[in-house]
């Protein structure tokens, strides 16, 4: 082989290892070189923003449908902006994570939700009627009918007409829509944090909320009461 093919040659190979050296790690929008610790670096000068695929519930679903083995291993951290729900969303392994707050202001969902104070069913116990010892309440629709009142309109009017139910309300207060029409009782976990063991005796909480208890007196103390926690976990779609 003649020298000047084989110099020619090793100037290839030297080219093609520093092409795929290269090939691992990008910048786009600049020459810059990637940070040792960045595999793709975006620089857009404070002009432009990473849009993420974007799809609605049904071909999302469509696409998870083609995860298989792999959804526990591969797709996870997949992450698209799902336009039904507002919201970007990342798959965990076992389902898609709402890493946002579905297109409201990051006041209008809270982490944890105490729930409103209302009054415990309380029916007249007979004797040898069991079923009268027992009472169970839905504890998401007291939930959405304590919060209904903060979701007005300019006008003072709750969204469905009604009047509102709140008294006063600070600044910004409006926008706290707690009681917002895309959510279910599943989203939430129901957490009693403290109760009277000598009045009831809790005997079931559902994970939608319901909850059933015995009744140990006739009568509650008028200083006996219960606290219950709402904890978010998930977005409704």
């Amino acid at each position: 082989m003649k020298k000047p093919d084989l110099i020619k040659q090793l100037l290839i190979a030297t080219m093609i290892c520093v092409s795929i050296n290269l090939s691992a790690q990008v910048t786009i929008g600049s020459g810059k070189i990637p940070e040792s610790f960045s595999v793709l670096e975006l620089i857009s000068n404070q002009k432009q923003g990473l849009r993420l695929p974007q799809m609605n519930s049904a071909e999302r679903t469509a696409m998870q449908a083609t995860f298989g083995e792999r959804a526990t291993t591969e797709a996870v951290g997949l992450m698209i902006y799902n336009t039904d729900t507002s919201c970007t969303e990342v798959w965990s392994g076992t389902e898609w994570v709402c890493t946002g707050t579905g297109g409201v202001s990051a006041t209008a969902f809270k982490e944890a939700i105490w729930i409103p104070s209302f009054n415990m069913p309380w029916r007249t116990m007979v004797e040898g009627d069991d079923t009268t010892e027992r009472e169970t309440v839905n504890l998401f629709e007291i939930y959405k009918e304590g919060f209904r009142g903060l979701n007005v309109k300019s006008d003072g009017t709750a969204e469905d007409g009604r009047q509102t139910l709140s008294t006063f309300s600070s600044e910004g207060a409006p926008v706290i829509v707690l009681g917002h029409n895309n959510t279910a009782a599943t989203d939430f976990y129901y957490v009693i944090t403290s109760y009277d063991p000598d009045v009831i005796q809790i005997e079931e909480l559902t994970a939608c909320g319901m909850l059933t208890y015995k009744k140990l007196v006739p009568a509650p103390p008028f200083n006996s009461f219960i606290k219950i926690l709402m904890v978010r976990h998930r977005y409704s779609e």
